[in-house]
C-alpha cells in the first residue's frame, strides 16, 4: 500500500482509539477541541480545519470512511504520486469545511440577524451593570448556537477520492452491495443526488453538504489537472 493511504489509514485509526481512551478513561471528549467548529463560535481555532477529518463519532463512521479510503486511495496516490495525492485529499477536505460553512451561514442567517438586533439594542443601554448583565446573558445565547454546530470526520475528503475516480474511470464497474452492476460515473451521480436530497429534505446529524463540497471541489480539480497538462496530471508533484 502506498505510503500517505497507509498512513492515513492509521492515524485515523489511532485517533480513534485515542478519543475512546480519553473519553472513557479520563470523560474528556476530544472532539470538543479537534471537531470543525462554526467560525463564528468561541472554541473555533484554524487547526480544527485540518483536525476534523481525522476524528470520527463511531465505529461505523470510522469504518466505511477507511473501508473507502483503501478501495481508492492507493489506486489514486499510484497514479498522481504521494505529494499530489495528499494535496488533494486535504484540499477535498477542505472543501468539505468551507461548503459546511456556507451552510450553516444560510441556514441560521435569520437567527444570526435577530442576534445582532439584540446585540445593538444592548449597546445602546445607557446602564453599564444592566449592559453588562444582559451582554453575558447575549453571549450565552449566541455560544448555544454556534457551538451546537460541529463538524467531524473523512466524509468530505473521501467524497472527493470518490468523484475522482468517477472522472478517471467512468465506465469501470461498482458491484452495489456485492450484486448489482453500476458504472463508476452513475454512482458518484447517484450517491451526489442523495447528498443533495438528503442534506435539503432530511435532518439528521450528517454533514450532507460537506460531502457535496468534497465531491465537488475533487471534480473541479481533477478537471482543472486534466485541462492544464495531460502528462502532468499523472506524474508526481
Amino acid at each position: 500500500m502506498p505510503p500517505v493511504t497507509l498512513n492515513f489509514l492509521i492515524i485515523n485509526i489511532l485517533m480513534y482509539a485515542i478519543k475512546l481512551l480519553l473519553y472513557y478513561k479520563y470523560d474528556y471528549d476530544i472532539i470538543d477541541y479537534l471537531g470543525l467548529r462554526y467560525y463564528k463560535s468561541s472554541e473555533f481555532h484554524w487547526y480544527q480545519l485540518i483536525t476534523y477529518m481525522f476524528i470520527h463519532g463511531n465505529e461505523m463512521h470510522l469504518f466505511f470512511n477507511m473501508f473507502a479510503l483503501w478501495m481508492f486511495g492507493p489506486l489514486l496516490e499510484n497514479l498522481w504520486g504521494s505529494k499530489k495525492f495528499m494535496f488533494y485529499y486535504f484540499l477535498c477536505g477542505l472543501g468539505a469545511a468551507l461548503t459546511q460553512y456556507v451552510f450553516y451561514y444560510f441556514s441560521t442567517y435569520e437567527l444570526s440577524q435577530s442576534l445582532n438586533t439584540i446585540y445593538e439594542e444592548i449597546m445602546q443601554i445607557q446602564d453599564t451593570a444592566s449592559r453588562h448583565h444582559l451582554l453575558e446573558k447575549w453571549n450565552e445565547r449566541a455560544n448555544e448556537l454556534y457551538d451546537s454546530m460541529i463538524v467531524i470526520g473523512a466524509s468530505g475528503a473521501i467524497y472527493g477520492l470518490l468523484a475522482a475516480y468517477g472522472v478517471l474511470f467512468p465506465n469501470t464497474y461498482f458491484y452495489i452491495y456485492f450484486v448489482m452492476p453500476m458504472k463508476a460515473k452513475w454512482f458518484v451521480i447517484l450517491y451526489g443526488l442523495i447528498e443533495l436530497f438528503t442534506g435539503i429534505f432530511i435532518e439528521d446529524n450528517v454533514a450532507h453538504f460537506a460531502h457535496l463540497g468534497g465531491m465537488m471541489v475533487g471534480i473541479i480539480w481533477v478537471l482543472i489537472w486534466k485541462r492544464k497538462n495531460k502528462t502532468y496530471f499523472f506524474t508526481e508533484m
